[in-house]
C-alpha cells in the first residue's frame, strides 16, 4: 500500500495516526514546505515500510537511530532542516538500502565506509567531518564542512 501527498498547503506537524497503517510499503511525503516540527519518527516504527520519502519539507531535529533497524530500501529526506550525527546507527539495514538521500540538511559526523553499500547516495551541503570516504567518489570534503557530493547522484 502507498500514501502519497505532495505540494500541498498543508501546515504543521505530520499527523501520529499515519502511524495506525502498519500494511504501508511507501510513504512519499515531499514538496510541502509548511509541514514539519520535528521529525516525525513514528514513520520509522512501520514495519512493512520499504520506502520513505520525506523531502522538501519543513521537518527538523535529529534523526533517531532506529532507521538502521528497519527494512526500508529508499530513505530520502534530503532539503528538510534535519541535524545530528546520522551515521552513528547500528543495524543490518546497510545491505538493503538503494537510495539514501540526505543533501540539503545539517548532518554531522564521520561518513563510514559502509555508505559505500548504498548504490544511489546523495551526502552534500551538510556538516560531515573529513575525509569523505574514496569510495563515494570523493577523496577529501572542500571545504570539510559544507559539501560531500557522492555517489551516483552528483551534484
Amino acid at each position: 500500500r502507498t500514501f502519497i501527498v505532495r505540494d500541498t498547503s498543508l501546515v504543521g506537524p505530520l499527523p501520529s495516526s499515519l502511524a495506525q497503517m502498519q500494511g504501508l510499503e511507501e510513504l512519499k511525503i515531499f514538496d510541502n514546505p509548511n509541514l514539519g516540527g520535528p521529525f516525525p519518527y513514528f514513520v520509522l516504527d512501520l514495519q512493512n515500510l520499504l520506502y520513505l520519502h520525506l523531502h522538501n519539507n519543513g521537518f527538523s531535529g535529529v534523526l533517531k537511530a532506529n532507521w538502521g533497524e528497519s527494512k526500508l530500501v529508499e530513505l530520502r529526506v534530503d532539503q528538510n532542516y534535519l541535524t545530528g550525527f546520522f551515521f552513528n546507527v547500528g543495524g543490518s539495514n546497510w545491505t538493503s538500502l538503494g537510495l539514501l538521500y540526505l543533501n540539503n540538511n545539517d548532518f554531522a559526523g564521520t561518513i563510514p565506509e559502509l555508505a559505500c553499500l548504498v548504490p544511489d547516495v546523495r551526502l552534500f551541503d551538510n556538516s560531515w567531518d573529513c575525509p569523505c570516504p574514496g569510495c563515494l567518489g570523493v577523496a577529501s570534503c572542500e571545504p570539510c564542512q559544507s559539501t560531500c557530493g557522492v555517489g551516483d547522484g552528483v551534484s
